[in-house]
């Protein structure tokens, strides 16, 4: 796994990599408790994905850089390219890698706001 050891800077185009893949694990490399699992990372990320999220705090791994990670994390979230069940066991997978624990409130109403999307395009942007 010393391939997906450290998050890539997916670079500063709005609509993220050429090559979204090269950004996420193949199928075959992701354990099978992150497939629909019940990890907190799963749940990380469908609250994220499907509700919206906020007080989102990180407890990285040593040398990872957090702002690359959420703009790596953040261009296969974005990505229509891969099917939504490979997209979530790849950023749940990469998560329990990068990072020790999470912390994180669920939005209360499924709706995202303009901070929201304006928080993602600052990420982004960089």
């Amino acid at each position: 796994m010393e391939k997906w050891q450290f998050p890539k800077d997916p670079g500063d185009n709005l609509f993220g990599p050429s090559n979204i893949m090269d950004f996420m694990p193949a199928e075959e490399e992701i354990p099978k408790e992150f497939w629909r699992g019940n990890t907190k990372w799963n749940k990380l990320f469908n609250d994220w994905f499907f509700n919206g999220i906020k007080d989102l705090q990180f407890d990285l791994k040593d040398d990872v850089n957090g702002e690359i990670m959420m703009k790596h994390i953040g261009a296969v979230m974005g990505s229509w390219a891969p099917q939504h069940e490979h997209k979530e066991a790849a950023v749940v997978f990469l998560f329990s890698l990068w990072c020790n624990d999470v912390k994180w409130e669920r939005r209360k109403k499924n709706v995202r706001t303009r901070k929201t999307i304006n928080r993602f395009r600052n990420i982004q942007e960089g």
